[in-house]
């Protein structure tokens, strides 16, 4: 009788440390949550303030805390088939992309360029958040496929009654992650190329305003200006 009773409460407590264990991830992720969307605040507001180096290091911050992130929900993820790694893969390397475009947003802001800079700012942000988003799908995809099929029950309808099958206009948007990423991807390149396009134009006022500055001596005799 003791020895059951013993495991009932062995049994009680490995129970309730698993119930707690489980809460206290889920309170940790939502604080690293909190805590990301804490510090694209402070980033913002220390590059209007022109405060470069801290923005920079809140930033490779931020970048720690979404691995940490990621790394806790893959341990959470349930055994089996995974996620596509070529699509995680792409993934990464564009999120990747989007840090690349806030440090292009950072020179342009020391630039003088203030608007150009924000404009880049925002889109890369909500280019970041919808990368998020297809992670959660993804996930939640092999999740669902892990599962078994659930029968449906069918009431047999005479033939002119019976649904067209094939037609995705009338089971709104059906695109896989492999559609959304690409997606993602062209928009990237959209900005890189319109960054790029930026960069060229601050080099060539740069280039005008070092010759405009150049002293006079450097100039032939024919070429300068007479007393």
């Amino acid at each position: 009788m003791r020895t059951g009773l013993v495991l009932s409460l062995a049994f009680v407590a490995v129970c309730t440390g698993l119930v707690t264990g489980h809460f206290a991830k889920a309170d940790d992720r939502e604080e690293i949550k909190l805590r990301i969307v804490e510090i694209k605040k402070q980033a913002a507001q220390l590059l209007e303030q022109g405060r470069k180096d801290k923005a920079a290091g809140l930033l490779r911050e931020q970048e720690e805390l979404m691995k940490r992130l990621d790394g806790m929900n893959s341990q959470e993820r349930p055994q089996g088939r995974g996620p596509n790694p070529e699509q995680m893969e792409k993934l990464h390397k564009a999120m990747q992309q989007v840090h690349h475009l806030r440090v292009a947003s950072e020179h342009l802001k020391h630039a003088g360029m203030h608007d150009m800079a924000m404009d880049l700012m925002h889109r890369a942000e909500d280019i970041e958040q919808d990368l998020r988003n297809a992670k959660e799908k993804i996930a939640m995809q092999s999740r669902s496929e892990k599962e078994p099929p659930r029968e449906q029950p069918r009431r047999d309808l005479p033939r002119k009654e019976q649904p067209e099958r094939n037609r995705p206009e009338s089971r709104g948007d059906v695109r896989g992650p492999e559609a959304f990423i690409a997606d993602m991807q062209k928009q990237l390149n959209e900005l890189r190329a319109e960054n790029r396009e930026l960069r060229m134009m601050i080099e060539k006022i740069a280039n005008g305003i070092r010759q405009s500055d150049k002293p006079q001596r450097d100039k032939p005799e024919w070429e300068r200006p007479k007393n």
